[in-house]
């Protein structure tokens, strides 16, 4: 069920990655723009320059959220289906300040312990603001497994973003931080888009301090404001 869900929204960006890599002649082969991760508990877009998903696609029905298995004693862990050159590692988020914030929230996966344990993949991590990743993300994804309980199958698509701002001189600029050897890209904001049969929701929500009285509706944008600004047609 969750690959026939996904199939629409996954084949044109597998098409292009395929495109990309047909053979120029005999011996020569076009980069790969992206690595495809499918995992027990979510498929994924990997962005080796940024060391970040593109994105992260979960499937989820009531038996989803309805499990007993536990986070205790999960660890994070590199992602060695990745290639070296690309990845994170665990000494990047060392020090830096950020959380390593879950896409695929462990919340998600208690249906599993294989789904527990791929959702600990630095591939499927960025760099959180403290505070926002125990405090208002982690109140959406609550949010988002109410909606489930009301809903009972829902796509949901979760990524970070780089967005621009205006600086003293008028101009705009995108700039984020970057962390550990590997340069580990910091950002902005993130996106996360639901969807159920027959509705759409999507937030983007900025990476920082929020109010978690704050009602989600102040961060509710149009699906066609998360394509653009992301550069994914979902």
């Amino acid at each position: 069920m969750r690959r026939k869900l996904l199939g629409s929204f996954l084949l044109g960006f597998i098409a292009a990655c395929i495109l990309l890599s047909f053979k120029i002649g005999d011996s020569f082969k076009s980069p790969i723009i992206a690595q495809v991760l499918d995992r027990k508990s979510y498929i994924s877009a990997y962005d080796g320059r940024c060391k970040n998903p593109y994105y992260v696609y979960e499937f989820l029905d009531e038996k989803s959220i309805d499990g007993s298995v536990s986070r205790y004693g999960m660890e994070f862990k590199e992602d060695v289906n990745l290639p070296n050159i690309i990845r994170s590692n665990l000494s990047d988020y060392k020090g830096s300040g950020f959380d390593r914030g879950h896409l695929c929230p462990a919340g998600d996966c208690t249906y599993s312990k294989e789904a527990m344990i791929d959702s600990f993949y630095l591939s499927n991590i960025s760099p959180q603001v403290p505070k926002f990743n125990r405090g208002y993300w982690k109140k959406l994804e609550e949010h988002v497994r109410t909606l489930v309980t009301e809903y009972k199958r829902l796509e949901v698509i979760t990524g970070p973003l780089y967005l621009p701002h205006n600086e003293l001189n008028g101009n705009r600029y995108v700039k984020y931080q970057v962390i550990g050897k590997n340069d580990v890209a910091v950002p902005t904001h993130f996106f996360k888009i639901v969807r159920s049969k027959d509705r759409t929701w999507a937030w983007i929500l900025p990476n920082e301090e929020i109010d978690k009285s704050t009602p989600f509706i102040d961060f509710e944008v149009t699906l066609d404001k998360v394509e653009r600004v992301s550069g994914i047609v979902f």
